[in-house]
């Protein structure tokens, strides 16, 4: 769609854009594609448009740029999660426009789950969050509507939502493909803790779960275990996507002969957990390590682990790929992955204030790689993996 000094309309009935009345900054830097992109990101966030971006013609026109220049921006753009690029289609404009962003003190946060029932190291960074945002002026709202995480067509909930509690920005926790598609879709300023599934260009702050996994099955196979059980929720989430991905690169490029992965997904009951585990335990080649996802799924296997006879790690290896609190009081001591906790907080709340006083973050996923805190519960592999009836190691 191109540019026209005129008012009316283009050919084909198309909405044309009077630039008289709105005139953009013509790039001069040396950098031609970031100044490029700043010009139009300017244009969006002024309202210059809305909805869609005009065609490539009239923009290089007025901007003096050239296509490959303009092209090499809206990638730029993309990424920022200002604009949307579809072949053969018009580009569309995804936030920036302040059509959403509330001038208001308050940070939104949305969680399919509430306070109750969050684990305690969520609760300590939405604390850290609190507390810094206080000292900004800012205060926070923790919002977990009833049946968020069943419903598949969460519109009009989240329409309602958004209209209700205006904010700054927005936390999104806890949530699943279509919350987060929402956000993205309606130009929401908003930020992922957590990680995005395929295709949603918000920005995220996470856990780097495939490096963790990746690295957690190279130290088993470095201490000789050949086969390897990683236990997962059932729930396809991106977090334990990466992991399981992590976890078959590092007992893939191990090229140590005789090495095989397996994986153990479970509905997150203290039953299914057991059950499963059990038929694993009792295959004539029974994994001899075993890597864990989830705090409170740890502390079901190392207790089912002890109940059954098994020492660790003389018969068995044990390894979390999370920590909390609790976990430090296991006995013998955990081997897992941990971080300082107050600089995920403080890190995240950087973001989170930048986004409540900017109305947008550039778009990448930000990530945090743990460190393997030396336990007590990983160790070389046994040399004889034979269990009787009952699964214990004979």
């Amino acid at each position: 769609m191109g540019l026209h000094e005129s008012g009316g309309r283009s050919k084909g009935d198309r909405p044309v854009v009077n630039l008289s009345r709105a005139p953009l900054e013509i790039p001069t830097r040396s950098s031609l594609i970031s100044q490029t992109a700043d010009a139009i990101r300017q244009g969006i966030r002024e309202g210059v448009w809305t909805g869609f971006l005009p065609g490539e013609r009239g923009l290089c026109d007025h901007l003096q740029v050239s296509r490959p220049t303009l092209r090499a921006a809206f990638e730029v753009l993309q990424r920022e999660g200002f604009v949307l690029v579809s072949h053969g289609r018009r580009r569309k404009i995804l936030k920036g426009t302040g059509v959403h962003r509330s001038e208001t003190n308050r940070v939104c946060v949305l969680s399919e789950i509430p306070l109750h029932r969050m684990p305690p190291v969520s609760l300590f960074y939405l604390n850290e969050l609190r507390r810094h945002l206080q000292d900004t002026h800012l205060q926070m709202d923790v919002l977990s509507p009833p049946g968020l995480e069943r419903r598949r067509d969460p519109d009009a909930l989240l329409d309602k939502l958004v209209r209700d509690h205006p904010g700054a920005c927005w936390l999104l926790t806890v949530t699943n493909r279509e919350v987060q598609e929402w956000f993205l879709r309606n130009g929401v300023p908003s930020l992922v803790a957590g990680t995005c599934y395929e295709g949603v260009n918000l920005p995220s702050f996470d856990i780097d779960y495939q490096a963790v996994c990746r690295h957690a099955a190279g130290a088993f196979v470095r201490r000789g275990h050949r086969r390897v059980l990683m236990v997962v929720p059932d729930r396809a989430t991106p977090a334990r996507d990466a992991s399981e991905a992590g976890f078959q690169e590092g007992m893939t490029v191990s090229n140590e002969p005789g090495v095989r992965s397996q994986v153990l997904r479970h509905d997150g009951t203290c039953e299914d957990i057991c059950r499963k585990l059990g038929v694993h335990l009792r295959q004539p080649e029974a994994p001899t390590g075993i890597l864990v996802c989830k705090p409170l799924n740890v502390l079901t296997v190392f207790t089912y682990l002890q109940r059954s006879g098994f020492r660790m790690p003389e018969n068995i290896s044990l390894v979390s790929r999370d920590s909390d609190t609790y976990l430090e009081h296991l006995t013998p001591r955990l081997t897992r992955y941990s971080f300082r906790r107050r600089n995920f907080g403080s890190r995240l709340s950087r973001m989170v204030l930048q986004l409540a006083q900017s109305g947008a973050l550039p778009y990448r996923p930000y990530r945090f790689i743990p460190g393997l805190e030396d336990g007590e519960t990983l160790g070389e592999a046994p040399r004889s993996a034979g269990y009787d009836a009952i699964g214990r190691s004979t």
